[in-house]
């Protein structure tokens, strides 16, 4: 295990037992938590729809772990509705969770790791359907209800093309992201060769024009603006995950942190600046990579040092943390720990906070836990 296994430092966190009996099999699916990657067709990755807000965000505590199958590097964004979380695993299982237990509702193999988001689609029969991409070049159909696989079609242009991000579904219709990893790539060493400096643009959507440009990072080959930021419009700001890590080609202090923009001006409002939670770990690093979340109050982000935190969106004032570079004792019984965050990043709907900690990918620390908080005191 990557984490130090000092005594003093590493520990399970037990969890209460569940019976898989008790879960009843069929999800609820009135009411989902959002749409894919970016939540609303805006792709502000902004959470209206939260019980969590500054007063009650630091009474949140650990739900239950889930241990997920396969791997250290999962890739897969949660859909989650009134009851439950759907969830693939790069062992190539699709779960439907009960989202206040954990237990497993369905269970199906789909073959292959679970590559994107799992979003939702009700189509003309009037059922609700999963759709998702695997590591195979395949899309898959799922019938929401009973987990039940109803078609799969291969996409991939040739072995190295893959589904990646979020699908999306409109009027019956269905749009697949897709990325060609060529051969050559191969080749090419991926550490000194390449910088990335992280910086965010505004474009003017009708002529292109350039509205402001902010540089926000000094780069590195882990620098830059990796998975996704987040937009709060009432506030008029907009807030920047920076990785700039691991970055010994470039010379300057990082700017590792959360930075939080005015979407008129592009001039920074707040900062916070990570140092990261490093000590006793190995391949650990204090960026900001994964995509982030916001709501009205508060930002949700973590980090490649395991912390998630929640941020007051006005301030920046931390209110809440949590370390998931740890060893969990999850509802499934599957070994269970975590490590960078990375990827996907935070998902959150009503009451429930949801983290996938650990991606063993550019030298990471990974895992495979599924984490959910919920507000004690609702």
């Amino acid at each position: 295990m990557l984490k130090s296994m000092s005594a003093a430092l590493c520990f399970v966190l037990a969890l209460p037992a569940f019976s898989w009996a008790e879960c009843p099999p069929e999800p609820g699916l009135e009411r989902f938590a959002g749409q894919g990657w970016g939540i609303d067709v805006a792709n502000r990755r902004f959470q209206d729809d939260s019980l969590i807000g500054r007063d009650n965000v630091s009474d949140l505590q650990v739900a239950w772990v889930f241990g997920l199958d396969g791997g250290l590097r999962p890739h897969s964004y949660p859909a989650v509705t009134e009851d439950t979380v759907f969830i693939g695993s790069e062992g190539g299982k699709l779960y439907a969770l009960d989202r206040d237990s954990g237990c497993e509702r369905w269970l199906l193999d789909v073959g292959h790791a679970v590559r994107s988001a799992v979003i939702h689609g009700r189509t003309r029969p009037g059922e609700v359907r999963l759709f998702l991409g695997t590591q195979d070049g395949d899309v898959h159909a799922v019938d929401a209800a009973t987990g039940a696989h109803l078609w799969k079609r291969p996409i991939s242009q040739h072995s190295f093309a893959v589904p990646t991000g979020t699908p999306s579904f409109f009027n019956d219709r269905l749009f697949v992201p897709v990325s060609s990893f060529e051969v050559a790539m191969a080749m090419v060493p991926l550490y000194g060769c390449c910088t990335f400096r992280g910086a965010l643009l505004a474009l003017d959507a009708a002529t292109g024009e350039l509205l402001w440009q902010t540089r926000l990072g000094r780069g590195g080959y882990l620098g830059g603006v990796h998975w996704g930021l987040a937009v709060n419009e009432a506030l008029e700001l907009v807030y920047v995950p920076i990785s700039d890590d691991n970055s010994g080609q470039v010379q300057g202090e990082s700017a590792a942190g959360l930075h939080a923009l005015d979407l008129q001006s592009g001039q920074v409002v707040w900062r916070h600046a990570s140092h990261g939670d490093c000590e006793d770990k190995l391949l650990c690093w204090s960026g900001f990579s994964a995509a982030i979340l916001a709501t009205p109050e508060l930002v949700f982000a973590g980090s490649l040092d395991g912390m998630l935190r929640a941020f007051d969106a006005g301030t920046g004032e931390v209110l809440w943390s949590f370390q998931t570079w740890d060893t969990f004792d999850s509802v499934n019984g599957h070994p269970t720990f975590g490590g960078a965050i990375d990827v996907h990043g935070p998902m959150l709907f009503e009451d429930t906070l949801l983290i996938q900690s650990g991606y063993s990918t550019f030298a990471q620390a990974g895992g495979n836990a599924l984490i959910a908080f919920s507000v004690s005191s609702l």
